[in-house]
């Protein structure tokens, strides 16, 4: 009996070290080469998912460059007058430039740099550009193409520009080149005296405040002139966005967050006569002028040009009239709201509900617009403030001596008769 035990046991432990053999060295290789493919198969899974990323966001870039130069040669050229295609290498374009840059301004390419030069000042405008190539389709017709570098298709931007301010009797010099000089004409600004010309505006002030994080103000063929008493600075933060022609400040342009000014469909231009600083991730779609100092982050890549003088429009402040004119205007101090009111008197608040449209408000107050009201006409305070809250929407023209900018939804433009100015 204790024998049979003793083998049953002897065979027991052969059985447990043959099923614990393990594997061989041939299953090993195996397993080893199996996940060896795998690992190669994910590395050139995720090399291909980054090559496409990178392709994808150099195009982008690309492109946003390709149009940042396009806007601005076309914005630089459209008043400019005198104009000269010139089909030089840049030895020999740098060595003309030396001669006669205090007396015309050059666009050419440099190593792949679109850049700008006046009086003895180079600028970069864009970069990642191949080929800079100006035509003359007509006399006063400028045709351009900008190729991108290193993009697989080739791309390519072209556009016609036509010279406005060219004189009857001259004409766009030579047919073909790589650079232009030029020399730039400011078109005529309105004076104070035709108030015709006031139908070109949607704000003007002295300073203004956008104290909600997606104000914003919209006119695609309007001005907004900030004349900056007392070296005042202009805000933009969160979303808010100033979309118009032309933008105008006197004093200081700080921009934070992601903050804009212009946007793709309204190519404009802001004029700054002070430092501009800028931080976050704003975006400035416009071609920008300043005349001090620009202060931004490495990543920030703006078009700015800096200038030693910016001429601003030739309007101020309009005065009240005589009390006498407006009664006679049809004005009353009667704060009821309705369509087509003409009120002249102290502060005046609308409502915080309902639209009222076609008004003038003269006050010698403020002026508040708050909650879901809807307003559209002329808002005249010359020694008060305008303000906006809540939802409250404006369309017209804002006329005061500051305006403050606190209402979600946008101020836009409007055309009015100018029969209705208030001055």
């Amino acid at each position: 009996m204790a024998n049979n035990k003793m083998e049953y046991s002897r065979l027991y432990n052969l059985n447990l070290i043959k099923n614990n053999k393990g594997y061989t060295f041939i299953e090993l290789l195996l397993i080893l080469a199996f996940l060896g493919i795998l690992m190669l198969i994910i590395n050139s899974l995720s090399i291909l998912g980054l090559k496409t990323f990178n392709f994808a966001s150099y195009q982008g870039s690309l492109q946003q460059n390709l149009r940042l130069a396009t806007n601005f040669i076309t914005k630089e050229t459209r008043f400019a007058s005198d104009v000269q295609i010139l089909n030089l290498s840049l030895s020999e374009l740098i060595t003309e430039m030396e001669k006669t840059d205090n007396e015309y301004h050059y666009i050419y390419l440099e190593n792949n740099v679109l850049k700008y030069r006046y009086e003895d000042k180079s600028n970069y405008v864009a970069d990642k550009i191949k080929e800079l190539d100006f035509n003359k389709s007509t006399k006063n017709i400028l045709k351009f193409d900008v190729l991108g570098e290193n993009s697989t298709p080739n791309y390519k931007l072209g556009t016609e520009v036509v010279i406005l301010n060219m004189p009857q009797n001259k004409e766009i010099l030579n047919s073909d080149g790589v650079a232009i000089r030029y020399k730039k004409v400011i078109p005529d600004f309105p004076i104070d005296e035709d108030t015709n010309k006031w139908d070109q505006y949607v704000i003007f002030t002295n300073t203004i405040k956008l104290t909600n994080g997606s104000a914003s103000v919209i006119g695609e063929n309007a001005s907004i002139i900030i004349n900056g008493q007392n070296n005042n600075t202009v805000s933009l933060g969160g979303n808010s966005n100033i979309s118009v022609k032309e933008l105008y400040i006197k004093g200081n342009l700080v921009m934070e967050g992601s903050a804009s000014i212009g946007s793709t469909a309204i190519g404009g231009t802001t004029y700054i006569d002070g430092n501009v600083t800028l931080d976050g991730n704003p975006r400035v779609y416009d071609q920008l002028y300043y005349t001090k100092n620009l202060n931004t982050q490495h990543w920030i890549d703006i078009p700015a040009i800096k200038t030693d003088e910016i001429q601003f429009p030739n309007v101020s402040m309009p005065k009240f009239k005589d009390k006498e004119w407006y009664i006679e205007k049809g004005y009353s101090n009667n704060t009821t709201p309705q369509n087509g009111m003409r009120y002249y008197g102290r502060t005046y608040s609308f409502p915080t509900w309902n639209s009222y449209s076609d008004v003038v408000i003269v006050s010698s107050g403020d002026i508040i617009l708050s909650g879901n009201v809807s307003v559209s006409g002329i808002l005249f305070a010359p020694n008060g403030k305008v303000i906006t809250g809540g939802s409250a929407n404006f369309s017209g023209i804002i006329i005061a001596e500051e305006v403050v900018l606190g209402s979600s939804s946008p101020i836009i433009f409007k055309s009015f008769n100018t029969e209705d100015l208030p001055f």
